[in-house]
């Protein structure tokens, strides 16, 4: 019985280690991806002092300079992009302040973006605005934060309204929401 109780011991200890490894491993990868996250930050930073840089997705082109317009003097650079792949290509390339993108693109949708932004940590302190037209959707702030957007317009919208909340977004710099599979109807 001595030997029975020294077993179940043994056991249970080797439980506990490996309880205590898996949770020491787990704060080292996060410790590992915060200092990335902050190297991101910093070479922003010094890549465009002071700057703030906006990406713009929208398939109607017209519509996107149009979006672009009333952010001019508050953004070192505004970048437009007409689909989501089109998309995803300069946020592999370029650090983005804030992405203001339509729902409905051809191809993937802008939820499908911003989970990928999200998914990939392209961008962690980059805010995403989604814009969409689409008022009929009973649940569209359920997608939005799901899809781990920072807010929503309904389309048509005042150019005020629209600088207001990427002004808003630059002084923000909490990270975004959690991102959760979203596949809107």
């Amino acid at each position: 019985s001595v030997s029975l109780i020294a077993d179940d011991n043994a056991d249970v200890t080797g439980q506990v280690r490996a309880l205590y490894d898996d949770a020491e491993r787990h704060v080292r990868d996060v410790c590992h991806e915060s200092r990335r996250f902050r190297e991101q930050i910093v070479a922003f930073d010094e890549q465009y002092p002071g700057g703030k840089r906006i990406l713009i997705v929208d398939d109607d082109k017209d519509y996107a300079h149009s979006l672009a317009r009333p952010l001019e003097d508050i953004a070192n650079e505004i970048d437009v992009t007409y689909s989501a792949e089109q998309a995803i290509d300069l946020l592999r390339r370029h650090p983005y302040d804030v992405c203001v993108v339509d729902i409905m693109l051809p191809g993937e949708t802008g939820l499908w973006l911003c989970q990928e932004l999200r998914r990939e940590s392209m961008h962690p302190l980059a805010h995403v605005l989604l814009i969409t037209a689409r008022v009929e959707w009973q649940h569209v702030e359920s997608y939005v934060r799901r899809a781990g957007a920072n807010g929503y317009l309904i389309k048509p919208f005042p150019p005020e309204e629209l600088r207001g909340r990427v002004e808003k977004y630059f002084e923000d710099d909490q990270p975004p929401y959690e991102v959760d599979p979203v596949s809107p109807k």
